[in-house]
């Protein structure tokens, strides 16, 4: 099964809570099977899924009912949440969901379609980004920049104390 993962999945923890939420709908599904061949209850409401979990199974074009591809779904989500790529990424502020949903989106369209995010905030930044996965660190923060650049620091004030 190839897995489609929506931008608003970004964790590993959303996963490890998709796996959980996904065994105990299954096990709702089966127990309302089971009523219904013991005591003849067919118009049983399904249970409640969260909108995350939801989305991710529309996304992979799957049945609410369909239960084989279910847990093909919970199996290669149990799969994915051990081997799925890691990045953690630092920024001066906390992002809105919009924009930690198109960050994901575009990681996951130029690197790995399974990379799973962390958005971290570090206040010394001042602006840019830190993007670290395992032991690789690339530093686009301002603070970075300011400390490369030190000599152009005085002239800008200068330039600008003048004006």
């Amino acid at each position: 099964m190839n897995l489609v993962l929506t931008p608003r999945l970004q964790t590993a923890d959303q996963i490890s809570e998709m796996v959980i939420e996904l065994r105990e709908y299954l096990g709702k599904l089966h127990d309302m099977a089971i009523r219904g061949r013991v005591a003849n209850i067919h118009n049983e409401e399904l249970p409640a899924l969260s909108p995350l979990l939801q989305d991710l199974i529309r996304a992979n074009g799957i049945a609410m009912t369909a239960v084989q591809p279910l847990r093909q779904l919970l199996t290669r989500l149990e799969e994915l949440r051990i081997t799925a790529p890691h990045m953690r990424v630092m920024l001066p502020a906390w992002p809105s969901a919009s924009i930690r949903e198109r960050i994901t989106s575009q990681v996951r369209a130029s690197l790995h379609p399974n990379m799973t995010l962390v958005f971290t905030v570090r206040a010394d930044m001042g602006g840019g980004c830190v993007l670290q996965s395992g032991s690789h660190r690339y530093d686009f923060s301002f603070h970075t920049v300011l400390l490369a650049n030190k000599h152009k620091i005085s002239e800008l004030l200068r330039k600008y104390a003048t004006a």
